[in-house]
């Protein structure tokens, strides 16, 4: 696994542990054959 690989699923460690109500819930994530999550979706905009 290279470095990016490794950083990314340091930081999905960390994501999978917060459970606050403004931050989206991690579904799922990989690495192959690119880095990516699947987040719940949610309701409503960021653009405030």
């Amino acid at each position: 696994m290279g470095n990016v690989s490794k950083d990314f699923v340091k930081e999905v460690g960390v994501w999978l542990n917060l459970d606050y109500l403004n931050i989206v819930k991690l579904l799922d994530y990989d690495v192959k054959p690119r880095p990516y999550v699947m987040m719940k979706s949610m309701d409503g905009s960021l653009g405030g």
